[in-house]
């Protein structure tokens, strides 16, 4: 009897006994984290934030998981007001609040449709401006236009016309216009200018967005600033002598 064949004989068991266990644990996996779901989601329901917060962390089951109605731990959560429930899915797990459920609607939208929950919605609408920024911040410093473009027309994610600070900055105080001089990303400055974000502010590093390109050798995007530059300061010195003017006249 050849070694390779005495090799096969005790091999395939192994092998057929390690498959099983394989399948074994994948079958495991996947009945347990349904089930964390349904927990998760019922316990959002009741506001049970000291049973929520080890799912979790320990289970693999996602803060965005949904039930058959597409209804988020968040929605849930908010529209039972447990404000206690509702930080820490934004401010620990960083829920989404631009998830849809079946019927269309946001957490924040649920709870407008639904009445009486102002300071929920109010709560809400605060937090969907934080994520709102965020992802301008993001989308400017990857040059994504497309995602900027929907950030800054917030209607396509929800969030009303003008509460977003297109002047937000990240941890070194740069704003998204900076972001994106330093990038090099030229479709996505005009955006931001057209939105008249501020040219003047600077970084922790004391650079503005004009400085950032320089640094970066950026020239193209130095002579579009330098302009912006030029017709803001021109808007602005306007501005203050047309209130000059009417504080005069009153």
């Amino acid at each position: 009897m050849y070694p390779g064949q005495k090799m096969r004989k005790f091999t395939a068991p192994f092998v057929h006994a390690t498959s099983i266990l394989n399948h074994r644990i994948s079958d495991a996996l996947h009945s347990v984290i349904p089930n964390a779901e349904t927990r998760l989601l019922r316990l959002a329901e009741e506001g049970n934030v000291t049973a929520v917060r080890p799912i979790l962390l320990t289970s693999g089951v996602h803060v965005d998981a949904k039930n058959s109605k597409g209804e988020t731990p968040l929605m849930l959560a908010s529209s039972g007001d447990h404000t206690e429930l509702v930080d820490v899915l934004t401010n620990e797990f960083h829920a989404d609040p631009f998830v849809l459920d079946q019927r269309g609607l946001t957490a924040r939208g649920r709870l407008e449709k639904a009445g009486g929950h102002e300071r929920m919605a109010l709560m809400m609408k605060i937090y969907e401006n934080e994520c709102a920024e965020k992802r301008l911040l993001s989308a400017a410093a990857k040059g994504d236009v497309i995602s900027l473009r929907s950030i800054l027309r917030s209607s396509v994610i929800g969030v009303d016309a003008g509460t977003i600070d297109v002047d937000t900055f990240n941890s070194k105080g740069e704003t998204p216009l900076i972001v994106a001089a330093a990038g090099g990303h030229v479709a996505v400055i005009f955006e931001l200018m057209y939105v008249n974000a501020s040219p003047f502010a600077a970084g922790q590093d004391n650079l503005t967005a004009r400085g950032r390109a320089e640094k970066a050798g950026h020239d193209d995007v130095v002579c579009i600033l330098t302009k912006y530059e030029k017709k803001r300061r021109t808007e602005i010195e306007e501005a203050e002598l047309t209130e000059a003017n009417v504080s005069t006249l009153d």
